[in-house]
């Protein structure tokens, strides 16, 4: 075998049976050894039977883990108004997150939000559950930072790594296509009953990584709060991103959203539907709303109305 230089080594005599082959021959059993044991000691330290007590632990374990090793899921899991995997959690089972329900599983890990009720990850800690709480996603770090994190837990670092891929890809993406159209436009999350999603959200960063600006700034809102007609049809945002495009009325919560005076303000094609599990977490489909913000952003065009194509 040749050196890394390209050149054969010199190859040395030493007889048999000296300490110096024997050492090197014990070295060479020792290092297949280690090759053998190493893959199936990790694979027995993997956490076999996972509860998830919140939605966006769902959608990380849904991606990470093997099915094998997804105890249960939250009843939300399989919710398509909320969770961007529902379909393949419907194959697991679900729960509404109790002490009682927890037990009677009896997990190797439990996954829990910032949300998760404090009294409950309490109890189980104290019982002797192992407890991982996964905070709420305001940045892209976030994003990336808990993604390594649960694809450790679950002893699936590799796979941690190739949805941090996709995601840096879609962002270089964006970055390249979006910045010869100007400055970004104003886009305001405005949902069902007025609510209006604040600069200190997930959403926020989307959008200033697509080519656009979080408009909530320009109402003053830090956080996700009802914003009124009035004031959006006052100073309306270069677009809004609506949960759903339909133009028919769902329910009383909706009717707001096709007011005539919003219509006039943000005709509808200038708005963008971005569904709702895009943004609730943050985890494997970030890399999906940043291309989906991406596409959108290049049919919106620049603020002068052309496309910049």
């Amino acid at each position: 075998m040749s050196s890394p230089s390209g050149r054969r080594p010199i190859r040395t005599a030493s007889p048999a049976g000296t300490p110096r082959v024997k050492l090197h021959t014990a070295m060479m059993v020792l290092a297949w050894s280690l090759a053998i044991v190493l893959p199936t000691a990790a694979v027995a330290e993997r956490p076999q039977r996972i509860v998830s007590l919140h939605l966006c632990a769902d959608q990380y374990l849904l991606a990470l883990a093997d099915p094998s090793q997804i105890a249960a899921l939250t009843v939300l899991a399989a919710d398509p108004a909320m969770s961007w995997l529902a379909e393949p959690a419907s194959a697991f089972p679900r729960i509404r997150g109790t002490a009682e329900e927890v037990t009677a599983l009896d997990p190797d890990l439990v996954l829990a939000g910032t949300f998760t009720r404090r009294h409950t990850r309490d109890l189980l800690t104290r019982l002797g559950y192992r407890v991982e709480t996964i905070g709420l996603a305001e940045t892209i770090d976030d994003v990336v930072a808990t993604t390594r994190r649960v694809a450790a837990l679950v002893g699936r670092p590799g796979r941690g790594e190739a949805l941090v891929a996709e995601l840096a890809d879609n962002l270089a993406e964006a970055q390249t296509r979006t910045a010869p159209l100007g400055p970004p436009l104003s886009a305001l999350a405005y949902q069902r009953r007025g609510v209006a999603t604040g600069v200190r959200s997930l959403t926020t960063a989307l959008l200033r990584r697509t080519g656009f600006r979080n408009a909530a700034a320009d109402f003053g809102l830090t956080f996700t709060a009802s914003l009124a007609l009035e004031r959006v049809v006052a100073s309306p945002p270069d677009t809004l991103l609506t949960a759903t495009a339909t133009a028919a009325l769902i329910d009383l919560g909706t009717e707001m959203l096709l007011h005539p005076a919003l219509a006039a303000a943000v005709p509808p094609d200038r708005r963008i539907t971005l569904p709702t599990p895009l943004v609730t977490c943050g985890g494997p489909m970030t890399a999906t709303a940043i291309a989906h913000l991406t596409a959108e952003r290049l049919r919106l065009g620049r603020a002068d109305g052309s496309t910049g194509r």
